[in-house]
Formats: structure tokens, sequence, C-alpha cells
């Protein structure tokens, strides 16, 4: 007991002794560390001086974090034998260099490293990106308000000590697997992504495959190579008897039609690299961090994925396809709470709409209002469409409003879900059904075209209740209102919180989907990961 009090204080005192050691002389007294007779719990005192890890790229909070923390470990290694990395070391530092399988972009993890390093350098080095790992992947690693990266900070040495715990009993794959949010949207997202990475190469080659025309040779040979690079097809050939099963697998882990035709969507997911479609999962990932904790009743939308999910007792009840704003009509992401159920809503068409589309098409056709069941109004008084002279009326002094009248035919269809914002969008029916069957659905002025909408207003309703009162209009209500084509308003008891936002990346049990990122919002932070 006495002899080991006497180590230790050696190993407390050896620091002090060694300070004055210039960074240079370390590095080259590789006799010191070739030294089979010097203890590795020295050699590694002397590798974790100040000089030393700020060659590394360790800032001065990261280097006390990781002088205590092996202080506290009496020296002892964690990856490392007297002479090299043991069996665990190597996979811990094989994981963290695929940190990106896991979420986390390789340039998070870079710390300025020396050439001809010593090797017990890696055991710091791992131990350091490890504890900025395990620190990204529970808080996140991007501040979205700044896009920029949040400061590289080190996880709790007491975290880290729980951390490695875990190594004893499961590879280092699964221990860092097993880190990050309990949430079952953010699971299924970082297992999918992971085992993605494993069944296909990190392809970082973009290329230029153009659209299936008449030559549509040229576009297969161009499809052949991107599919061949992404790990879906094991030749190049054309005779590839194959090509037509790896484009249409290609196109559903896209989020596209699986028709294996090469189109302008399919297209423009070919042409990204798989590199990039990684980074777009592991924002996804960091996004999910970020947020707070869902309510039990919610609606969410994401717009990339064009769905709306209803969600009761954190149970999804109801998936629906939505339309969304076109690029130049984007839909705003938001937060609000539904409070009101329009039957057969009247739409107050845009100023901007009535401005650009209507008044062009009043100057050719003055009737075009009467046969869309249309009013105007000037000063909340209405007049006569007849007596305009439209041709004299400018775009950019429109004096009036226009207002659709309820119908099967209204714009907004025969429902409306209301809720507060400052961007006047909502989400609504919609009598263009068609429009449901595209797989890339931009085509709205900014709200949300829902289908199946009387399916979702049941079972709003049918969930809609205080202290045991449920809301007095019921399904069969709905139906019956309905029937009569008029305008009615639906209070809810308990307003719903509706969630509107953006992820391109989305995962379930069955997979992995990269969705187009059609309004190019993560392209800054794509640049901050790749830089």
């Amino acid at each position: 007991m006495i002899f080991m009090k006497g180590i230790t204080s050696i190993f407390y005192i050896l620091p002090f002794f060694i300070a004055s050691c210039s960074c240079n002389a370390l590095s080259d007294n590789i006799v010191f560390f070739q030294n089979d007779s010097i203890p590795v719990q020295q050699k590694l005192q002397k590798i974790l001086q100040t000089p030393y890890l700020e060659s590394l790229g360790l800032d001065e909070l990261q280097i006390n974090w990781m002088q205590e923390f092996y202080s506290e470990r009496f020296f002892n290694p964690i990856w490392c034998n007297d002479s090299s990395l043991h069996k665990e070391g190597r996979g811990m530092k094989n994981s963290i260099s695929r940190s990106l399988w896991f979420g986390i972009p390789e340039n998070r993890l870079n710390f300025e490293t020396k050439s001809n390093r010593i090797w017990l350098e890696d055991e710091v080095l791992i131990t350091a990106k490890l504890a900025v790992f395990l620190s990204d992947i529970r808080i996140g690693f991007i501040d979205y308000e700044q896009k920029k990266y949040t400061d590289k900070v080190f996880i709790s040495k007491e975290s880290m000590n729980e951390f490695l715990k875990l190594k004893q009993r499961n590879s280092a794959d699964e221990c860092l697997l097993s880190q990050g949010l309990i949430d079952s949207n953010y699971l299924n997202l970082s297992r999918q992504l992971y085992q993605y990475c494993t069944n296909y190469p990190l392809d970082t080659s973009t290329f230029s495959v153009s659209i299936a025309r008449l030559d549509s040779t040229k576009s297969r040979i161009q499809a052949t190579q991107a599919l061949f690079s992404k790990g879906y097809l094991k030749t190049k050939s054309l005779d590839n008897t194959d090509f037509n099963a790896a484009l249409k697998l290609y196109q559903q882990h896209n989020g596209l039609k699986p028709d294996g035709v090469i189109g302008k969507y399919t297209v423009i997911a070919l042409n990204e690299s798989t590199y990039s479609k990684i980074l777009r999962a592991a924002l996804a990932l960091d996004n999910l961090r970020s947020k707070k904790t869902y309510p039990p009743k919610c609606i969410r939308i994401n717009i990339p994925e064009y769905l709306l999910r209803f969600y009761v007792n954190d149970k999804l009840l109801s998936t629906h396809k939505i339309i969304v704003g076109k690029v130049e009509n984007q839909t705003p992401e938001l937060h609000s709470k539904i409070n009101k159920i329009i039957v057969y809503p009247y739409w107050n068409v845009p100023n901007s709409i009535a401005r650009k589309e209507i008044l062009p098409i009043l100057k050719r056709t003055p009737n075009y209002l009467a046969r869309n069941n249309m009013k105007i109004y000037r000063n909340n008084i209405q007049i006569n469409p007849y007596r305009v002279r439209w041709r004299r009326i400018k775009k950019n002094t429109f004096p009036y409003s226009i207002r659709q009248e309820p119908g099967l035919d209204n714009s907004l269809g025969i429902l409306k879900f209301e809720f507060y914002n400052n961007y006047n969008v909502y989400v609504h029916d919609t009598p263009s059904k068609n429009l449901f069957d595209s797989d890339i659905r931009a085509f709205s002025h900014g709200c949300m075209r829902c289908e199946f909408p009387v399916k979702l207003g049941k079972l709003i309703l049918d969930y809609d209740s205080i202290s045991g009162r449920r809301n007095s209009i019921t399904a069969d209500s709905l139906d019956s209102m309905l029937l009569k084509i008029e305008n009615h308003p639906i209070l809810l008891k308990v307003p719903i919180p509706i969630f509107v936002e953006y992820t391109s990346v989305y995962a379930n049990r069955d997979g992995i989907l990269f969705y187009l990122d059609i309004y190019k919002r993560e392209v800054d932070f794509l640049r901050i990961m790749k830089e």
C-alpha cells in the first residue's frame, strides 16, 4: 500500500519536472518512448504535458480536461498497451474515423496532428475525439441561428467513464450507436444511416446525368456510371440486366416514384454524391437533437417529404400526402396551434395572387370571376366586375379584394384547418386531387394542401375533448355539414400543436429516405460540414 502511494506521488510530481522540456525536445526524444524499461504511465504523462497537447491541437479547456481525466486514472492508458494500440484501441480508432456513419462529420473531430507521430499520441487523440463525439451526439454541433459549428465541448469525465464501461461488453460501433436521443425517430434514423453506410460506398463523385429524351443511350450510360459509383450496380456494362432494378431501388431510396424512368428529379438525385446525402442525414440527426420534445397530440409536417402526420398519445394515427409551395412561393417553417376547422371555407384571395395572376386574366376574360364563383369588393363593398375597365387597372395599384365563395370548386376545397401565423398559410383541401400523384409536390402559393382532409378532420374531432367532455361536433356531424355545402366554422376545445418543419432525410424501420432539398435550405449547413 505504501509502495503504491509512493508510485502515485512520483506520477503527480513528474509533470512539474518535465514541464520545462520544450515540445520539440519531447517530439525528438524517440528513445524515451522506445525504452521498454520506462512504464507506459510515465510515457503517457509526458504526452499529456501542455506544450505537447497544444501541438496536437487541443485548447486550454480540453488540455485541462485531459490532464485531470488521466490523472484520476493514475495515467493508465485506455486504448493501448506498452508498445501499441490494442484490439479495443484499434477498433475505437477505426469507428471514430467513420464518424459520419454515426451522424458526426469528420471535420468536427479534426485536431492538428504532427507528422512522424509517436504511437502513444493515438491514445490521447482517440480520447479527445471521443469526448467531442459523445458531446456532439447528445447535444448537437450546429448553431442554427448563426449557421456555424458550436464550440467543441468535451463530455463530462463522469459520462466518459460511464461510456467506457460499455466498451467492455460491446463493439466500438455498437457502443457509439447506443448514444444519442432515446426517441423512435432518432433511433430509426441513426440505425438506418449506419446500415446504409455499411451497404453502400461513401461515393464523393458528382455526375452530369442528363434527362432521357430521344437519345436514351447517353442518359443510360451516365446513369449506369452513377449507379456503379454509388454501389447499386456491380459493373458498368450497358448490357447489365440489373440496371432497371438498380435504378428503381435508387429512386425508392430517394423518395421518388420507382418507375425506372430517368426523369428530371431522378437526374437531380443521381447527380448528387452519396457523401452529400450522408451529410444531409447527419444534419437531420442534429436537427432532432436541437428540437424540444413534441407534445403527445400534435400534427407534424415535413416539407421535403410532402407528408403530414397526426399523432395522439405519441402514436401515429394518420399520414397524409400534402402539396407545398413552389420554389418561388416557399412554405415557411413554423410552430402554431390549429384552433378551428372551417367547413366549406371562403377563400380570400391574397392581393399578390389577385394582382399577378387574376388581373391579367380579367383583362382578357371579364367573366372569369363569375365562372369561378368569385366576388370582388372595394372598401368592403361588393361591386359589379362588368363595370370595371380592367385594361386600365395597373398591377401595382390594384384597388380591389377578391373572395371565392364556398363550394366544391373552391380553391381551398371543402375543409380548412386554421392556425395563427405571420405568413397567412394554413392546411386545406384542394379540388386538384390529381396533383397528389406526383412524387415532388411543390405546386402551391405557400399553403399546404392535404389529401383526405375529411379523414383528418374526423380524427381531430374524435380526440377533441377536455375533462372528459367531447366536442359537440362529431365525425357524423361533420358528414352532415358536408352535405349542406354551407360555410361553418368548428372551434376545437383543445387546440392542436402543429409543427411545419424542413428535414430532407427521414427513416423508419424499413430504411432511410433521401428527399430532394427542394428549397436548398440545407446548402449553407452542408458547406460547414464539408469545409
